[in-house]
């Protein structure tokens, strides 16, 4: 799921990534994920979404992203 948040600091939009733990391990997906954060990570290029924070609990993973419309 992608979510709609506000940075309470800045007033900045931006979208969350919230990935289920559970989920990413069943479907074997937790390379992929660490591929696209690390990817994320090192790209800064004004065409690709810029990789903010990425945060964890003991159930969920939230990546923040850049907030884009469209």
């Amino acid at each position: 799921k992608v979510k709609f948040a506000r940075n309470s600091e800045t007033g900045e939009a931006v979208a969350i990534k919230i990935l289920d733990k559970d989920k990413v391990l069943k479907h074997k997906m937790a390379e992929q994920i660490k591929r696209e954060i690390a990817t994320m990570k090192l790209i800064r290029h004004p065409h690709v979404v810029q990789l903010y924070e990425v945060l964890a609990s003991k159930t969920k993973i939230f990546i923040v992203l850049e907030f884009v419309t469209g």
